[in-house]
Order: C-alpha cells, then structure tokens, then sequence
C-alpha cells in the first residue's frame, strides 16, 4: 500500500472515509454473523484478521476509485459492487484459521459464496422457499462454491455472474406473452 493510513488514502483517492468504515463494520459482522452460523467458535477456531480485511476493503475502494476516473459513474452499480468487494475478499482472505477441524478448508471461499448468494437472493426477493423449491438452485449454489474454490475468478468474471442471474430471474418473473420481433423492427432499434 502506497499511503500510510486509510485517511490519507480516501484523502488522495477523494473518497470518503465514511464509505470505507461502513464496509468494513459491515464486513467484520457478516463474518461474525458468519463464523457463529456455522457453529464456529471465535477466536478459538477460526479469526477475522482485521489488518487483512482493512486491506482487502481499501482494494475495493481502491479499484473504485480508480474506475471512476475512467469511466464516467458516479456510483457502481450493485452487480460490480458486489462483485469486486468479493473479489477482493477472495483474495485477500481475512477469515483465519486458528485450529484445524472438520471441514475447514476453503473458508473464505465458503463465506464469499454466502456473501453473493445472500445479496443476489435479498436483491431479486428470492426466499428460503423459492430457493428450497427451484431444482437448480442447488446445483447452482454447488458450482459458484466449486468455481471460488478451484478456478481463476476475477472481478469481471463475479459481475458478469451477478448480472447473468439477474437476468435469468427477469426472464423467469415475465409472464406477457413475448413480442416477436422481425428483422426490420430489430434493424429500428438503436445498436446496443
């Protein structure tokens, strides 16, 4: 890190430290709230490094920051939200392991897949029962935990994800009947 503390940081980068803050309060009790659900025991098991997850949420402020200056957005949209504060989750890995048990491998793996799969779920107002009763909402829960765990991901990659199942959620949600459209009404349109 080029910049001594996170104030000088969000002093150069213009952000404002309470943004950064709030990210990371919110991230150390969605891995509290994490560590307790799955019947972890705190600091005894498993630890959140707090210097690691200071880094890992300047990264995303960081990476912010710097989009912003090259493309003209004054927020990002909650599909890259999401998905770069989880790439760099991911990667910086701030969930510790102070013992090993049962199952421990793959921890932030394991709390990043919870961490999309909650703010996509809560977003499109997919419930426990519409997730219990969709087939492929296992199989698809499955792959996104196994892609975390042994695939190269990107914040591209996550995005891409999250705006790929948003939009197979609107399909689904579409009950009108769909307009056909003919070549000569597609050519009207404005080019995407």
């Amino acid at each position: 890190m080029k910049w001594q503390s996170v104030p000088e940081f969000c002093g150069k980068a213009n952000i404002e430290l309470e943004h950064v803050a709030k990210t990371y309060g919110s991230f150390l009790i969605m891995m509290h709230d994490f560590i307790v659900g799955s019947n972890y025991e705190i600091d005894k098991q498993v630890t959140i490094n707090r210097s690691i997850l200071k880094e890992a949420v300047v990264a995303f402020y960081n990476d912010m920051a710097r989009m912003k200056s090259f493309h003209v957005i004054d927020e990002p949209s909650f599909e890259k939200d999401d998905a770069y504060k989880a790439y760099w989750i991911l990667r910086r890995k701030p969930l510790q392991l102070l013992k090993e048990f049962d199952d421990c491998e793959f921890l932030n793996e394991r709390f990043v897949t919870t961490y999309l799969l909650s703010g996509i779920t809560k977003k499109k107002n997919i419930d426990e029962s519409k997730r219990t009763n969709n087939p492929t909402w296992k199989d698809f829960r499955f792959l996104l935990y196994r892609n975390m765990k042994y695939r190269t991901i990107s914040q591209q990659s996550l995005e891409l994800m999250i705006e790929a199942f948003f939009c197979g959620c609107d399909f689904s949600t579409d009950t009108a009947t769909p307009k056909i459209e003919t070549d000569k009404t597609i050519a009207q349109k404005e080019p995407i």
